[in-house]
């Protein structure tokens, strides 16, 4: 994520920016952000875009069988402050925008005009770097109780997403008396379930049912998984990395003081943490680095304060296996035998350039004796494979290791009143079906392993914290999604 900070006057036609790129990331960049046109409660935020290795591309799989269509995006949300006062969402209005060639703005539409982001992305196929000028959002700046009078900050963010589409997936997969957790299609532990659409699954013991086997901690199966919880047959986007050091840190800078006092992670300097409060802000020494620490009361409030949500355990599934049959012990990138990283790096550790030294390494775990997270995506160049970038089947970067990733739990009745709505951008009041901010993560779960587990950790359908969620763990960070149109 990156952005650039100006101050601009609502009732100015021209305004003179102050540039500072706050971070290299993953090669997306918001460029020449600028106000124009403001009048009558709206105005133009007018900017440039670009990020490297998208795409849009189809296929076929399972013997011809699926049809399978999926792209890459950028999620661009905005917070605007008044001269003193704290920020806030800039809301965008879902007409008068503009994108020049074959692409598209999807405005992220929340209801009652508070719509605080927007999705851009290709609309043909295509593969390769993006670059693209005087990008419009058209500002409802009046739906944010500003006026055309007011100075303000106006800070723009970039967050690479992943386009999840439509269609029927398994979870579970097939694990012989599915001891760690893993669902099934009752009555049998090998038979993983299918999910053929949004409608209500009954859980438990009962024929048709989506069962488990309750290992480590978990929530009781039995009951009902309403059709409000999204259980991933319809589309969604997901982020394409986990929370960085760097989005981390933005996100800090970029709430009221006291809050960001209460969402400071601490342990600075341990387990590869590298974020610190220095000169009146906060700054993370090693931008690229996947964010740890993460409790689930830090990550509601991140994803609620960028306009996203928590991702659901089935969506998590889905992610990693997309459209392809279960195999039993499957990691995220469709393959049972990963090779760790080494501790070694080529280039400088932190730099958000740096490669890890062992070629073929495409997860992060502890049999390689990294102490904490390593800069998200490292292991995708532009020659990289699903299994040599550690990727799952659309795309999505490190879903096994690196950090564990808490996602709403299907396993607990708390958690299966999640109906899937998105953050509001206003960090203050998190949404109604979330599950509580609360330290013990009531309805939430961790999926995928983090650098200090063994290989079982990192299986896509391993449940052993199907409903668990510690306090704030050096092992622990997350990346969150959004409902799509």
């Amino acid at each position: 994520m990156k952005f650039l900070r100006g101050v601009l006057s609502v009732g100015a036609a021209v305004v003179a920016m102050g540039v500072g790129d706050c971070a290299r990331g993953n090669a997306v960049a918001v460029t020449n952000l600028a106000l124009l046109n403001a009048s009558n409660g709206f105005a133009e935020v007018h900017f440039d875009l670009s990020w490297s290795n998208s795409w849009y591309t189809s296929w076929t799989d399972n013997g011809g069988a699926t049809f399978v269509t999926n792209w890459d995006a950028v999620w661009v949300q905005a917070k605007q402050r008044v001269s003193g006062g704290d920020w806030g969402p800039v809301y965008f209005a879902t007409s008068n925008n503009f994108i020049t060639g074959n692409y598209a703005i999807s405005v992220g539409t929340n209801g009652g005009g508070t719509n605080v982001g927007a999705m851009i992305y290709r609309t043909v196929p295509g593969i390769g770097g993006v670059s693209l000028t005087n990008i419009i959002l058209n500002w409802s700046y009046a739906s944010g109780g500003l006026y055309g009078t007011n100075q303000v900050d106006v800070a723009l963010f970039a967050t690479e997403m992943v386009y999840i589409p439509d269609g029927a997936f398994y979870v579970g997969d097939g694990t012989p008396g599915g001891g760690g957790g893993q669902f099934y299609a009752w009555p049998s532990t090998n038979q993983p379930f299918l999910i053929t659409n949004e409608n209500a699954i009954a859980l438990g013991a009962t024929t048709g049912g989506m069962n488990w086997i309750s290992s480590g901690y978990d929530g009781v199966a039995a009951g009902t998984l309403s059709n409000a919880f999204p259980k991933g047959f319809h589309g969604f986007y997901s982020m394409k990395y986990e929370i960085s050091q760097q989005q981390y840190a933005d996100f800090l800078n970029h709430i009221s003081a006291g809050r960001a006092l209460n969402r400071y992670i601490g342990n600075f300097g341990t387990a590869r943490q590298s974020i610190t409060f220095t000169n009146g802000a906060y700054v993370a020494l090693a931008p690229d680095r996947a964010a740890n620490y993460i409790g689930w009361d830090d990550l509601c409030i991140y994803l609620d304060w960028a306009g996203l949500r928590p991702l659901t355990e089935l969506e998590f599934e889905k992610m990693c296996r997309g459209f392809k049959a279960p195999v039993i012990g499957e990691l995220s990138f469709g393959d049972i035998t990963p090779v760790y990283a080494t501790s070694s790096f080529i280039g400088t550790d932190g730099s958000g350039t740096e490669t890890v030294a062992t070629a073929s390494a495409n997860i992060i775990g502890n049999s390689a004796g990294v102490p904490g997270p390593l800069r998200v995506g490292i292991f995708a160049t532009n020659g990289s494979t699903r299994v040599s970038s550690g990727a799952g089947y659309f795309g999505n970067m490190e879903l096994s290791g690196n950090v564990s990733e808490q996602c709403v739990s299907a396993g607990d009745i708390v958690g299966r009143s999640f109906n899937g709505e998105n953050g509001d951008g206003n960090p203050a009041l998190q949404p109604a079906s979330w599950p509580p901010l609360v330290g013990t993560g009531v309805g939430t779960g961790m999926r995928g392993g983090g650098f200090n587990d063994s290989l079982v950790w990192y299986q896509t359908s391993y449940r052993y914290y199907g409903d668990y969620l510690p306090a704030r763990s050096s092992y622990i960070g997350g990346r969150g999604g959004r409902t799509a149109p």
